[in-house]
């Protein structure tokens, strides 16, 4: 018995078994997917977070190496004014040249041996001592001619937070004769240190290499001037004790007690021996950078929760029916054994009660089982058919009665009615009955069942609930879902799917090419018989996130992950497929939004030094093939800082944009305009003439109608909060600087000093004029 009752459960055992299996590889799949786009999160987040360190810090250098060189030549100058009469005026009016037209540079000084002041960009400075400053202090103690000192943040006489950056004067017997010195404009840097912002929670750090905070963006309360170095653990220790150039950490930051991820950056030009360097460090809230990524893995578990207990229910119901059915067989054969007749018309049935209707006498003959159905004992019932019509519903009389007269013809008698029990329970009855007729063809007697099928009902209606909720979760899924049989015809699509399309209308694997697609990787269309849908349903290929860009039914294109999983039959023969189509546009976007944030400037729109150093070797390669010479022009805005100092960088952002507007209405669209810095821009001009002399009359007609554009009056029109809208006129001029290049008899750097060189020749000329290189 025990054996028998195995070999019938075993089949449900199977069953639980295949569900275990296949819930559990969904589930390991929808981890492995969650897993996925967790890392795909941060590695996306340190990508852009490790771009946008680079460039501050590719910057930071930049100015660093600028100042150096100018703090050497400032020093080589120094050794030969000393000489003049009136070599301290000199010097006095060259610094204070350089101070205005170096937008990172805020104050300049020539300091004895003693720390006193001999020359400086702001007169009234001139003879104080300043030789406890640690920027005299350190060259000093060290005087190395070829060492560039960086000194820790502090406090200037103004009361402004800046560093300072120093060289050594050596005399003609290697004593220490004093030092040159810059002090660094705070609002340059913090104008760079803000550009690499694209998030609110996003924060940019400065800081110096003994671990001093120089500048925090945005401000943070207490945390500038504050020695990081000196907090264990802290993200700077880490990034200084890994030795490398860049660090990427994540976690629990001790300097400000938030979960970050940081990339910190050393920024230390090459060209330049600094006994200091600088560390660039951005950074991004950790709960703010995962925050989308928690709502997708939230809604997809509980989607797959969902979908787990709703397929679970359904078996159980399944699986209890079937036990049912089961138990009704066993006692339906158990009868057949022992009634030959009666039980004839009930091979299907079980549980169920059998009766005789006498339609000559009109008696109604019940079995057991007929009573136990209708919950009456045998001496309370009249045994006639108004006993049994008054048992069932008023509502169902009429149909129930209606079928007998085709029974009395001899056609079949298969009804459902409902009755109410001598219990008062409503049970729902399936009743099959058949017509004996005598010799001259006249109906005598029905012999019938009736079987109590109302949890069969119950179960049935379970069922349909189930299925109604698994149609329900699958519409409401984030991702398009379509299901198609196997002549490619939609019998399932989600409103995701839909959407992602704007329609869909499959009608076959003959049709698919009118579905318009290319693969992402090399844009090549995608063919009627590539589609993974056609592979999957012609071949039982799987495809998984193949990246096709589409263009839907509206005409709009997007980008989606297409994946095809095929369905096959118990024989393995192919019935259709699954289809899934993950809408990756504003990713993509995203990515290419990264791309152009490393080549452009955020505020011009125009190329930046990375990309300018990648068209001047163009040109240059160009010039190779060509023999035409190529032109570079380096221009410095003249009386831009009154500007940015009266009236905010706001409105000085206002005069940079117009100005970059002029300038590139001045050239050709094939040459480059580039923001170089600040207010510093470079015009590269292509292939002008093989002749030396033609080709820089071309230039420098250019230079000129640069230089006339950006000499008309500016219009700024700004509003502030609370205010109404104001209008600032400003005249600001400029120093432009040529040189003509050919093949590559220089590289990129050396052209661009050439024409920085030029441009300063224009500034000490008197500004607003155009100087050729060599000239």
């Amino acid at each position: 018995m025990t054996e028998q009752r195995h070999r019938k459960d075993s089949p449900f055992a199977a069953q639980w078994l295949i569900f275990g299996v296949a819930a559990s590889l969904l589930g390991a799949l929808l981890a492995w997917n969650i897993y996925r786009g967790y890392a795909e999160t941060g590695a996306m987040e340190r990508e852009r977070l490790s771009i946008r360190a680079k460039i501050a810090a590719e910057n930071m250098a930049r100015q660093l190496d600028s100042v150096g060189r100018m703090l050497s030549g400032l020093r080589d100058d120094w050794a030969r004014w000393e000489k003049l009469e009136d070599g301290s005026d000199r010097a006095n009016r060259r610094m204070a040249a350089m101070a205005d037209v170096m937008t990172g540079v805020r104050f300049i000084a020539v300091f004895d041996a003693r720390g006193r002041i001999s020359a400086t960009s702001q007169k009234e400075f001139i003879g104080q001592d300043f030789s406890h400053r640690d920027y005299f202090q350190a060259p000093l103690r060290n005087p190395d001619p070829d060492t560039l000192y960086v000194s820790p943040p502090y406090r200037n006489v103004s009361g402004v937070y800046t560093i300072s950056m120093s060289r050594a004067i050596i005399a003609p017997d290697g004593r220490f004769a004093g030092a040159v010195m810059a002090s660094l404009e705070p609002e340059e840097f913090r104008m760079l240190m803000n550009s690499v912002r694209y998030a609110p929670d996003m924060r940019a750090y400065l800081i110096h290499g003994d671990g001093v905070v120089f500048m925090a963006v945005p401000e943070q309360e207490g945390l500038t001037g504050k020695n990081v170095a000196a907090e264990p653990g802290s993200f700077f220790n880490r990034h200084i004790a890994s030795g490398l150039a860049g660090s990427v950490i994540s976690g629990m930051a001790p300097v400000v007690g938030e979960e970050r991820m940081m990339v910190l950056r050393t920024s230390q030009p090459a060209a330049q021996r600094m006994n200091k360097s600088m560390v660039i460090a951005v950074s991004r809230n950790l709960p703010e950078i995962f925050a989308g990524w928690r709502r997708e893995a939230g809604l997809e578990g509980g989607l797959f929760g969902v979908l787990v207990l709703v397929s679970g229910t359904g078996l159980f119901a399944y699986q209890r029916r079937q036990r049912n059915f089961n138990r009704l067989v066993a006692v339906y054969q158990a009868e057949q054994r022992k009634v030959a007749e009666r039980l004839k018309l009930a091979t299907e049935a079980a549980s169920v009660g059998v009766w005789e209707h006498d339609l000559v006498s009109g008696k109604l003959f019940w079995d057991d089982s007929m009573f136990a159905i209708y919950g009456v004992r045998p001496e309370s019932f009249s045994a006639d058919y108004t006993a049994w019509r008054n048992s069932l519903l008023p509502e169902d009389v009429a149909e129930a009665e209606a079928a007998t007269k085709p029974a009395l013809e001899g056609k079949s008698y298969d009804i459902c009615f409902r009755i109410r029990r001598g219990d008062g329970q409503v049970r729902t009855i399936r009743a099959l009955a058949r017509a004996y007729f005598d010799e001259s063809g006249k109906a005598v007697r029905m012999v019938g069942i009736n079987e109590d099928i109302t949890e069969r009902k119950r179960t049935e209606e379970a069922l349909q609930e189930s299925e109604a909720m698994l149609q329900a979760t699958m519409k409401i899924l984030p991702v398009g879902l379509w299901i198609m049989n196997a002549e490619g015809k939609i019998i399932f699509g989600n409103a995701a799917g839909q959407r992602i399309w704007a329609g869909a209308h499959y009608v076959g694997v003959e049709q698919f090419g009118e579905y318009k697609g290319w693969w992402l990787d090399n844009g090549k269309p995608v063919g009627p018989h590539d589609w993974a849908a056609a592979r999957a349903i012609e071949k039982g290929e799987t495809s998984i996130e193949e990246e096709i860009e589409i263009e839907c039914f509206d005409g709009t294109h997007k980008i989606i992950f297409n994946s095809a999983l095929p369905l096959r039959k118990s024989d393995g023969s192919i019935s259709g497929a699954v289809i899934v189509n993950q809408d990756i546009t504003e990713r993509k976007q995203a990515e290419e939004q990264v791309r152009t944030l490393a080549f452009y400037d955020t505020l011009t729109h125009l190329p930046n030094r990375r990309l300018l150093d990648d068209r001047l070797r163009q040109a240059m390669a160009a010039s190779k093939r060509s023999g035409m010479y190529c032109a570079a022009m380096f221009l410095d805005l003249d009386n831009f800082k009154p500007l940015n100092d009266t009236h905010g960088h706001d409105v000085g952002d206002l005069l940079l944009v117009e100005a970059a507007r002029r300038i590139a209405s001045c050239v050709r669209e094939a040459d480059t305009v580039a923001r170089f810095g600040g207010d510093e821009f470079v015009v590269m001009l292509g292939e002008l003439d093989a002749d030396k002399a033609e080709s820089a009359a071309q230039a420098g007609a250019v230079a000129e109608k640069i230089r006339s554009a950006l000499a008309e009056p500016y219009e700024l029109k700004f509003q502030r909060d609370g205010s109404a809208e104001a209008t600032v006129v400003h005249r600001c001029t400029s120093s432009v600087g040529v040189v003509l290049f050919i093949n590559h008899e220089a590289g990129p750097d050396e052209v661009l000093k050439w024409a920085d060189m030029a441009m300063y020749r224009a500034k000490e000329g008197g500004r607003n004029r155009v100087h050729f290189h060599g000239s």
